[in-house]
């Protein structure tokens, strides 16, 4: 019996690279700059994604190609959309309210290195709620 070959990769090799030197870019910015934690956390996770998402939007386009399904010349309604859209959403941050329950009751959190790292997604949260909006209103479209 003969395998079928894996589908293509959404994104190329030399994604991951730019991801990676957007990741020792910013350790080297980082070094020795004396910045808050919370700034250096930032900055560790901001970088390789904003390198990559750069790279992908800008110079491998993937997200044209007819097999990701985004036709951008043909957009979807909006009503509908948006129907689609707060079901889609009322779904994400439903899951992140339940991670976000499960970690509350659980006190051992609340303190040391993680009480750093809840305390820097608090902050982060608002900012990933718009986005979330901003992302599954591009990306749902009505086939």
């Amino acid at each position: 019996m003969t395998r079928k070959p894996p589908p293509k990769s959404a994104v190329s090799h030399t994604t991951g690279l730019v991801g990676l030197a957007g990741l020792i870019a910013a350790i080297f910015a980082a070094t020795g700059a004396g910045w808050p934690m919370g700034t250096t956390i930032l900055l560790f996770l901001m970088a390789p994604a904003a390198s990559m998402i750069a790279w992908e939007l800008l110079v491998a386009r993937a997200y044209r190609r007819a097999e990701t399904g985004l036709d951008f010349d043909r957009p979807a309604p909006l009503p509908a959309s948006l129907r689609r859209t707060a079901v889609k959403l009322a779904g994400l941050w439903g899951t992140w309210l339940g991670i976000g329950l499960f970690y509350w009751s659980l006190r051992t959190y609340d303190t040391g290195t993680y009480g750093l790292y809840l305390a820097f997604l608090v902050r982060l949260l608002p900012m990933l709620a718009w986005l979330s909006v901003i992302y599954v209103l591009v990306i749902d479209r009505d086939s």
